[in-house]
C-alpha cells in the first residue's frame, strides 16, 4: 500500500510548531500527563516529517496542494470549454401591454 502525502506545507509547518510547544508543556509536567503529551508532540513531529497522516486518510481530507502542471491542464480544458460552449441570450418579455 502506497501512502501518498496528504499533509500541506503550511499544515507541516504548524504541526511542528505544536508538537514544540506540547513538548515544553509536557517537560513542565509530572506523571502520565507527561508522558501523553510527550506521545503527542511525538505523533505530531512524525506525521509533518513524512507528509502522511493516518486520521486524514480516513476522512479523506488532502491539504496537499495540486501539482502545477495538473492546475495548468485543469485550467486550460476550463477555459476551452467555457470557449466552446454557446452563451445563451436572454430573452425578451413578449407581449407588452401597449397603450391606446
Amino acid at each position: 500500500m502506497c501512502m501518498e502525502k496528504n499533509v500541506g506545507g503550511a499544515d507541516r509547518i504548524i504541526r511542528i510548531v505544536v508538537a514544540l510547544i506540547v513538548f515544553l508543556i509536557g517537560l513542565a509536567t509530572f506523571g502520565w500527563v507527561h508522558w501523553v503529551l510527550n506521545i503527542i508532540a511525538i505523533l505530531l513531529l512524525l506525521t509533518a516529517i513524512f507528509g502522511w497522516c493516518g486520521l486524514y486518510a480516513l476522512l479523506k481530507i488532502s491539504t496537499v496542494r495540486q501539482k502545477t502542471a495538473e492546475a495548468t491542464v485543469a485550467k486550460v480544458a476550463g477555459a476551452v470549454t467555457s470557449a466552446v460552449k454557446p452563451k445563451k441570450k436572454a430573452k425578451k418579455k413578449a407581449g407588452k401591454k401597449k397603450k391606446k
